[in-house]
């Protein structure tokens, strides 16, 4: 899984009926995360074919097990 931490100073609603007509919290509308690309195939659309898409995603995986990279 990716994650993103995101610190938000100032936030406004300029209008609250159209964050309730973007459906943001409906279920239904949810991706299903299988779907998503992984972090190293991101990467690697970056920064293109050379990248080892399979070597990052693994070594990510290892470094999360070991909870090294957490803030």
């Amino acid at each position: 899984m990716l994650g993103l931490i995101i610190d938000i100073d100032e936030a406004y609603t300029q209008c609250s009926k159209a964050l309730l007509r973007s459906q943001l919290w409906d279920p239904a509308r949810f991706v299903d995360p299988a779907t998503m690309p992984t972090g190293g195939q991101v990467f690697r659309a970056l920064q293109g074919e050379a990248f080892d898409a399979e070597a990052y995603d693994r070594e990510r995986a290892q470094r999360y097990a070991r909870r090294a990279g957490f803030y």
